[in-house]
């Protein structure tokens, strides 16, 4: 069996101070105080998110000395905005209630 990185759940705070949950999986050997190249790995949300579940490609590059940050995109002032954007497109249609 292949050694397992472990997932940790991190909270920071981001510029604004809007609070970000994020999921850091460590490389495989991980040594607190040592330097790893890093990924940060943005996904599209916010109708999905990182969670604890197993992450298959997240593992792999841990397993190959990869630290990896994984944030949960947080909702934003200008979400409303984005959503008026996106119903503009030809052919989209969304439902929203405020």
């Amino acid at each position: 069996m292949f050694p397992r990185a472990a997932v940790e759940k991190r909270r920071f705070e981001s510029r604004d101070g809007t609070e970000v949950e994020a999921f850091f999986v460590k490389p495989v050997g991980y040594e607190e105080g040592q330097s790893y190249p890093t990924i940060l790995w943005l996904h599209g949300g916010p109708a999905s998110q990182f969670n604890w579940g197993y992450n298959d490609t997240a593992q792999l590059f841990a397993a190959n000395g990869y630290a990896v940050i994984m944030p949960n995109p947080a909702a934003l002032p200008d979400t409303v905005l984005n959503l008026l954007t996106v119903q503009s497109l030809p052919g989209a249609r969304m439902i929203t209630t405020m």
